[in-house]
């Protein structure tokens, strides 16, 4: 049995009773929040360094250079404030803007200007330049926080406490960079389906949490008896089958 306590809450940042268009106030007792035991502090102190293809190499990376075969060293060189690392004996090598991918052979190139043969190279980005990103709106703790260029969204979103359950939207989040929206997040597609965007983020990075906007509570003979986030102002069974009782 399929119980639907309430229909389509309106816009929370316009009242602080919601109601749905029928003039029924929410019930008073405590509903869960789909969604609510992602941010429990996992996250936040997690540091993790992942490959991402089309990471731009940053000013502050540390890359790791090897050398072996007739010329054996192992290096590890900074990204300069010019965008550069300097490679004894080679030389000057511009990696500013470079996607990961690509690293490796830029400077293989740049060797083989040098040693013509009998000697192998092989780079790798070691450590990423920390960054700070501000974290405002319907999150619990707003403010700046560091990281690394590769964490995702949820690192950052749990270091700022986590969504507010109460007015924090989990389906309206973006990223503005010199304000600019650059990026859009609907987290209901990680815990729906495990799918999460790899970003990249710049150093003083803003994501902002909407206000929850439109709201369901599913109760009953169900997998997931939540309060459900809605996109839209109207949903329909389909819809709602999927949050309840389909793992996609």
């Amino acid at each position: 049995m399929l119980s639907l306590t309430f229909l389509f809450g309106v816009d929370i940042a316009m009242t602080q009773t919601p109601v749905n268009e029928g003039n029924i106030t929410i019930p008073e007792k405590k509903v869960k929040v789909f969604g609510e035991n992602l941010f429990l502090g996992k996250f936040a102190n997690i540091k993790q360094l992942r490959f991402n293809p089309n990471y731009r190499i940053n000013i502050g990376d540390k890359i790791q250079v090897m050398f072996w075969g007739a010329y054996n060293q192992t290096l590890v060189v900074e990204v300069d404030t010019q965008g550069n690392i300097f490679i004894p004996t080679v030389g000057v090598v511009h990696v500013l803007g470079l996607p990961a991918s690509k690293l490796n052979e830029i400077i293989k190139n740049a060797v083989k200007k040098v040693f013509k043969s009998n000697v192998f190279v092989y780079a790798n980005v070691m450590n990423y330049q920390p960054i700070s990103v501000f974290v405002t709106g319907g999150v619990n703790k707003p403010g700046l926080y560091e990281g690394l260029s590769s964490d995702s969204i949820i690192q950052y979103l749990d270091k700022a406490g986590g969504i507010n359950l109460k007015d924090g939207s989990f389906r309206y989040i973006y990223i503005k960079r010199i304000n600019q929206v650059v990026n859009n997040i609907d987290l209901y597609k990680f815990l729906l389906g495990g799918d999460l965007n790899i970003f990249q983020f710049k150093n003083g990075d803003v994501i902002v949490v909407e206000s929850l906007k439109y709201y369901i509570t599913v109760s009953g003979d169900v997998k997931r008896p939540y309060r459900f986030e809605l996109k839209n102002k109207c949903t329909n069974l389909k819809n709602i089958k999927k949050f309840t009782l389909n793992p996609r």
